[in-house]
């Protein structure tokens, strides 16, 4: 997870969340999550968004997140689905 100087708002972003291909599905990627929302909700943040991959999407829905958008981005010349994505945290 991708820490960054932290001003807490009301609305704060999942800038990144990875796990290594030798620990996929094993709960690492929810585990840090789950500890970063709980910080987070400690601090007041009430909400949090993401823009997520299509791939990422399906772990995002699981954690409470609903797609606000769907947009098509241009990434060196190939075009990728993006899911802006929100989740209350309280």
């Amino acid at each position: 997870m991708l820490i960054r100087e932290f001003r807490p708002t009301d609305l704060e972003a999942v800038v990144a969340l990875f796990t290594s291909p030798a620990h996929v599905r094993l709960g690492v990627a929810k585990a840090l999550h789950d500890a970063a929302r709980d910080a987070l909700a400690d601090l007041g943040v009430i909400e949090l968004f993401t823009e997520a991959s299509e791939v990422a999407r399906p772990f995002f829905e699981k954690q409470g997140y609903e797609v606000v958008h769907r947009e098509v981005v241009q990434i060196r010349g190939s075009e990728l689905l993006r899911y802006r994505m929100r989740c209350r945290v309280t």
